[in-house]
Formats: C-alpha cells, structure tokens, sequence
C-alpha cells in the first residue's frame, strides 16, 4: 500500500476545516466575446495553485457562472475555459482573498481547431462512409483521432503502422505501450479490408495535402439544463496510470482499476490523496492491468486481470488480495479476463468471467478456485460472429451479458446453463457494457448504435433510446434509482442523461478530452453522482448536476 498524491490538496483542506467560514470565499462572472457579449455554455476551470483537484461549472443564459458556496478555499486560482473556437485572452488568476467582484472572463477567437476538437466532431468532419469511420473507434482504445489525421503516412507506409499497431495490447496508450504475447496480423486485429482501411487512413490525413480538404466542424455548446453542474476532477500521480473503472463502495471509499498496471487505487475525495494497493503478478511477460472492477454484496471488490490470466477479490476493509489464477490447462498466449461478474455469488458460491482466448465463458468455484466452462456460442448459426463483453448476473446469479461482436444480450441459466438470446432492435448495436438494478432491468450501451437501452429481464420487454450526437460510441449505461438511464462513450466528452418516462435527453460536457469507459452511479446522493475515469488522462472524474 503506498500513498502517492495529494498532500498539498490535503495539508489545504485540513486547516481550512479548522478555520471559520471566513476561510472560503466564492468566484462569481462573465464570460463574453466580441461575437457573443453572453456565452451560455462555456466550460469555466478553476485551480487552486499547488492543487490536485479542479472545479469545473458552466456559464448559464445569461453568460454569468458562479462556483457553489464553500468549495473554494481562500488562496490564488488559475482560471481557464473550453468553448471551442475561442479561448482567454491572457492568463486568468484569482486570489480569493482580495475578491470584491465578479470576474469578467474575455475570450477572443482561436481558429487553430484541430487541437479543440473531439474524436465525435473528427468523424463529423471528416469524409468516409459509415464502416470506415466505425473502424476509427478501435483506434481511441489508445488514443485520439488527432494522432491519426495529422500524420503523413501514405496508404503503404500505414499497411507497416497498423502491423505495429496490431502487436500493442489493447491496455496501451502512447505514454505506457505494452505488447501482446500473442502474435496478431493487421488482417486478425482489423479486418479483412486492412489495404482498404490503409487507403482512408491515407485519404483524411496530411500525407498528400498541407491542409485538409474536407471542413472541420463542431458541435454547439451546451445549452440549457445542461449547464447546470458541477464537475469534480483529480489528478492522479502518474500520467500513465489508466483509470478505467470507478466504483463507490457501500461504505463510501471510491476505487478505481488501473488499466495498465496490477494495482487497484483508493482516492480520498475530499483530500484528492491517493492509494495504490498493489496485488500480484501472475505473468510476468504478460501486459499488466485489469479491467472491470465490481461489488458483491459483500461490500468486496472484484477484479478482472485481463491478460494476467485470471480474477481477484479485494476487501476494501483489511485490504486483503486473494487471486484465483485460470488453470494451466484453460491458458494459451491469448487469455484474457477483462469482464466478470460477481455481484451475486452469494447464492451459490460462483463468480461468472470472460476468456477471451477461447470464447468462452468460465465460472469461478470461490471457495475452491476451480474452473467451469462454458460455450454459450457452440449452438449460434455457422459463420457469425460472436464475443461475450458486459457482464452482469441477476438475483438468482444468473449471467446476463452484452454480445458485442453481434446485437444481442445473452443470458445463462445458473442451474440449466441453458443459453436465451434477446436481439437488439438496431442492427449492428454491439452493445458493449451495463449494469443490472435492483430490479433485474439491465441498462446497456450500444457502441455502434449511438443508443442505449434497457432490457427487463423478468419480462424480456426491450426499450432503446438514442442519444443526441452521432459518433458518441456509448461505452457505459446504467439506471439510477430515480429513473433515470445514463451513457456515455468514448469520443464525444459529453454524458447524457435520459428520462425514461418522458425521453428527454440531457447531455452534460467534460472539460476536456476524456476517455469515457465505465460510468459509476453513487444513488447517496439526489440527484445522482457520477463517477468517471479518464482512461488516457490520469484523472478521476465526479459529475454532480444541479436541480
């Protein structure tokens, strides 16, 4: 166990608990352009100097923000904004100790967009059919889209880099690459049409051309209902630890997976300090991290180790590891398990996990450690593609998981181990992760549908709904107690809310670019907190809207 940030932030929030009201003061303003004399929508940073820890609210209407009452510690701020097209003009500090007025923030215009713009608006943009630019989504496992249109790759020269690209693990990033045992060819990771895929590839960046041919488009700030929240975000120590996963446990600690490396971390929401607890290597040549990181009912933690060749339990209370390794004889150079579900071993003792390495579905004896397989597949009509991704079991531990090669949910029978197929109505879905409530309805996201939806598994009854912008590539969905359906996805920085009584949708923006995977909802609070990881940023992320 090993404490790695947040001292400053702590040694800060420490006296100024012991400190009057006097020791908070508030930072209130404008923001206006030469365009716009009241910009609703703009995105308005505030940094306590030595911090680990920025606030983040919006402007309303009116063009006014105002951060809430006794957030802000006394102290000097750095402010900044994100409205694409514009940006400060000059540096903007606050010392909150000499504040007597509102703060007017002046922007002026900044036309350089390629840094601005999201991975959504990149696909927007750019031209291409439909399939080609879905394929571009496997490319923001790693990293941006920006990375890929401003290189000066031909169409051959790219054959070699999607070859290299093939190799690196799918918990990799330009600031941690890790390499895959198992040798993949560029035709095995990305398709049949990889000379194709090349020959686009070539197309939308700068390898023929100084500047792109095809408009950069962006997508209209928020507006509205959307501009009511505040946002929370942490930095974490080290700019190559991956938060993927965030949960909030029973007793109110927030731990997250590190995606690329074996430690699950422990943050301290109110002191930003965090603590890595390290567990296990179980394949030293193997790329390290896990993946999905859940809660029995139990109050432990579960972990999928991806390719460290099996799952692990960790109690929050004693800190305590305990793995449960894929025997000898499941393993080959392609095991993998990146999703488990656990939340109801309690009925009868198993855990249910992936093996991506051979299709197929085990089930984890907890107080053996001994290993089921099963291939939910092997009756799926010859020539399909199928692969067992979100997964989630019911009250009766039966698994329910998303079929994320096809457009299906799939269930197991705990007992039967009989095999009920629930098609989606898009075609195409590859629904990807979700939660199950305390009602058995599961929320799930459909990666390529741009929908989430939400399957009643008592009655079978499916309900979809779209969100707001194309190329969001919803990662993440789940219910919270007050109704509400929530997504996300990889490449718009935006999570969207979705009344399922009236279908309103709401979209609330990041401050930046976020590698949106899991949505945690913390259901203590009204209305509900979420909780995100930014997988290529460091950071941990608490979304809080205001009624």
């Amino acid at each position: 166990m090993t404490k790695v940030a947040g001292v400053t932030a702590f040694y800060i929030y420490f006296f100024a608990s012991l400190l009057s009201s006097d020791a908070f003061a508030k930072i209130t303003g404008t923001v206006s352009s030469p365009n716009e004399p009241a910009m609703e929508g703009v995105l308005v940073t505030a940094r306590l100097n030595g911090s680990t820890i920025t606030y983040t609210v919006a402007t309303q209407k009116d063009g006014t923000f105002s951060f809430p009452d006794r957030l802000l510690v006394n102290g000097t701020y750095s402010l900044s904004i994100r409205a694409t097209r514009y940006k400060l003009d000059g540096d903007v500090k606050v010392d909150l100790s000499d504040v007597s007025k509102p703060v007017s923030l002046k922007l002026r215009s900044d036309q350089n967009l390629a840094p601005q713009l999201t991975n959504a608006e990149w696909l927007t943009s750019m031209p291409g059919s439909m399939n080609d630019k879905k394929q571009l989504y496997g490319c923001t496992n790693c990293h941006t889209l920006q990375r890929i249109v401003e290189s000066k790759y031909s169409a051959s020269e790219y054959m070699d880099v999607l070859a290299r690209m093939a190799q690196y693990s799918n918990n990799s990033f330009p600031l941690h690459p890790q390499i895959r045992v198992a040798e993949t060819s560029a035709g095995a990771r990305f398709g049949a049409g990889t000379d194709k895929f090349a020959d686009f590839l070539a197309s939308i960046n700068l390898s023929a051309v100084d500047n792109w041919k095809y408009e950069l488009k962006t997508l209209p700030r928020i507006k509205g209902v959307g501009t009511r929240f505040l946002i929370t975000e942490y930095d974490l120590s080290k700019a190559t630890t991956m938060a993927h996963d965030v949960v909030v446990t029973k007793h109110g600690k927030v731990y997250f997976s590190d995606f690329g490396d074996n430690q699950i971390g422990e943050l301290d929401p109110i002191t930003g300090q965090v603590v890595e607890h390290r567990y296990p290597v179980l394949r030293p040549d193997y790329p390290k991290g896990g993946l999905d990181l859940e809660q029995d009912e139990s109050g432990n933690l579960w972990l999928a180790m991806m390719y460290q060749g099996g799952i692990l339990r960790f109690d929050p209370k004693t800190h305590e590891v305990k793995t449960y390794p894929v025997p000898k004889e499941l393993m080959n150079e392609a095991t993998q398990q990146a999703l488990l579900a656990p939340h109801h071993q309690e009925v009868d003792g198993k855990v249910w996990v992936t093996n991506v390495g051979l299709n197929k579905i085990h089930r984890v004896d907890v107080k053996t450690g001994s290993y089921e397989t099963i291939d939910p597949f092997k009756n799926m009509p010859k020539g399909e593609r199928h692969s067992a991704y979100g997964m989630n079991s019911d009250i009766h531990n039966n698994l329910w998981f998303n079929d994320y090669s096809a457009e299906a949910i799939v269930k197991i029978d705990a007992k039967t181990l009989e095999v009920s197929v629930f098609k989606t109505g898009t075609a195409r879905s590859r629904p990807r992760r979700g939660h199950m409530d305390a009602n058995d309805r599961l929320a799930f996201a459909e990666f390529y549908g741009d929908r989430a939806g939400i399957l009643d598994t008592r009655t079978g009854k499916m309900t979809e709904y779209a969100v707001p912008t194309q190329h969001s590539a919803p990662y993440d969905a789940v219910v919270d107690r007050h109704g509400f359906l929530w997504t996300a996805g990889m490449e718009a920085d935006r999570v969207v809310r979705i009344n399922t009584e009236t279908a309103e949708v709401i979209e609330f923006p990041l401050p930046r670019q976020t590698n949106i995977r899991r949505l945690f909802v913390d259901d203590t609070t009204k209305p509900s907190t979420i909780w995100i990881g930014n997988n290529e940023g460091a950071s941990i992320i608490k979304l809080q809207p205001i009624e």
